[in-house]
């Protein structure tokens, strides 16, 4: 009923005192496309954008008849809509998408209707890009509450740098509470039309009817 009934934190970072809870903020990598598309449906909704748009019209430059849907839903490779393969590299394409028909980078337009509608403070750009600016928040103070990164070398734990780039596919870092706090509104469709959010949730269909993993 759109509240957080239990939450738990276990455990802490190797090698230094940090202690886990919900309001650790993690690198969210590819779970920044939820919050991506949502951000594109919107315009959609908006009459700004038409998922049967070619991508050229937003200066996006690719062999054949690539359209929005097909960015969106990893089928603009090969023959645009007839397989399917995944690529984070062509879904941050979308980002011109955003830029041309919100008027604003996309880290601005997710701030502008996500994260600030929904008063997230544990939600931002990567701070090591320059988008991270578009949060308006303290970056020192949200540094010290980034839970920091570590590889398994075979042997030990070793530190790892995180990924500075940030855009539609991947970038956004987030608590896992402030997380929940979004799929809890989409539950409640307060960002999109509830038909379009179906169509969102829905897989692709091939022209020759096989069903693709991914909306």
């Amino acid at each position: 009923d759109q509240s957080i009934t239990w939450s738990r934190s276990f455990g802490g970072t190797e090698g230094v005192p940090f202690a886990v809870s919900d309001t650790t903020v993690f690198h969210l990598a590819s779970l920044t496309k939820p919050l991506a598309s949502t951000v594109i449906l919107q315009l959609v909704d908006e009459g700004k954008v038409s998922l049967d748009d070619p991508v050229s019209r937003y200066g996006i430059n690719l062999p054949g008849t690539v359209l929005v849907r097909h960015l969106m839903s990893h089928t603009s490779e090969g023959v645009p809509g007839t397989r399917y393969a995944y690529n984070g590299d062509r879904f941050s394409l979308v980002h011109s998408v955003v830029a041309q028909a919100a008027g604003k980078p996309f880290a601005d337009a997710v701030q502008e209707r996500i994260i600030a509608p929904l008063r997230l403070t544990h939600m931002a750009p990567t701070p090591q890009s320059v988008a991270f600016t578009a949060s308006g928040l303290d970056k020192t103070a949200y540094l010290a509450n980034v839970a920091p990164g570590y590889t398994w070398n075979g042997e030990r734990y070793v530190a790892t740098a995180y990924q500075t780039a940030f855009s539609t596919a991947a970038g956004l870092t987030a608590s896992a509470r402030d997380y929940a706090a979004f799929s809890m509104a989409m539950d409640r469709d307060a960002f999109l039309k509830p038909a379009t959010k179906a169509l969102a949730w829905t897989p692709v269909v091939s022209p020759s009817g096989e069903t693709f993993p991914y909306g």
